[in-house]
């Protein structure tokens, strides 16, 4: 067997449906967000999403005011975005006593839920996750690009708390009105 045989390329690796990237989120008052912001890695295929996830410090192990950012290539995780300025998300809060496992393991299966595209019809809707740690809490984000459509938000609810294996309140907002309204809206759905 040749030495060039046993090598593995992206191009013979399985593809991703679709391409993402990991950024890296510091608050600092000194700079701008777009400086406090850094690309860590582009992800196409299951092997590179494997060797970052590898090589990443644990999000519970990260400084306060810490985010990671992964999303689709395409997209910004910016709420100016055009796939984003429409759209909404789900929150995951958990307290800083539940830290570990309960801010790593869900934001790590929301990773694989989305690479995986398992939110089935829903999964386009998809615009990407942040996992932010502060000092009281942790939240895990999930960005959607249409807070108008209520039957896709609820299934996409519905599909992180049943395969996160959530057994609290999870909330959804709207980027454009961030209103207590629309979140009880749409718990009051998954309550159903």
């Amino acid at each position: 067997m040749n030495k060039n045989d046993s090598q593995i390329t992206s191009e013979t690796q399985p593809q991703l449906n679709d391409n993402w990237k990991l950024y890296f989120y510091k608050s600092d008052r000194t700079r701008s967000w777009d400086e406090s912001f850094m690309m860590i890695s582009e992800i196409n295929t299951i092997e590179s999403f494997w060797q970052t996830m590898h090589h990443l410090r644990l999000p519970s192990k990260l400084e306060w005011n810490c985010d990671y950012y992964f999303f689709r290539s395409h997209i910004e995780p910016k709420w100016e975005d055009k796939h984003n300025v429409n759209g909404g998300k789900w929150i995951i809060s958990i307290n800083k006593i539940n830290r570990i496992p309960q801010t790593d393991q869900p934001w790590f299966e929301l990773l694989m839920l989305m690479i995986g595209e398992k939110f089935g019809m829903d999964s386009n809707d998809i615009c990407g996750s942040i996992v932010s740690i502060r000092n009281q809490y942790d939240k895990v984000i999930l960005w959607t690009k249409n807070d108008k459509n209520i039957e896709s938000i609820k299934r996409i609810g519905a599909t992180l708390k049943s395969t996160l294996n959530l057994n609290f309140e999870i909330e959804y907002h709207s980027h454009k009105t961030n209103k207590l309204r629309s979140t009880c809206i749409v718990q009051a759905m998954l309550k159903q």
